[in-house]
């Protein structure tokens, strides 16, 4: 069987082809992912933000395990 030089660019334009479109699929993709990426990291600082103020507001002055040395001499 003789392939014609025809035949055999048509292949190989074909395989081109095909690889164009999954180069564009991962380029459509990469959009979402940083979106997706974006969100994420925004909600992690935002719960952290979240506990930190809490546990500022909730800040005792002078409480015992505060003290740990002389705390036994509060009681």
């Amino acid at each position: 069987m003789i392939i014609d030089r025809v035949e055999v660019e048509t292949i190989n334009s074909f395989s081109k082809l095909e690889l164009l479109k999954e180069v564009y699929g991962l380029i459509s993709i990469l959009p979402i992912l940083t979106l997706l990426l974006g969100i994420t990291i925004e909600v992690l600082v935002i719960v952290w933000l979240e506990r930190e103020i809490s546990a500022s507001i909730q800040q005792r002055v002078l409480v015992l395990n505060m003290l740990a040395p002389w705390a036994c001499f509060k009681l």
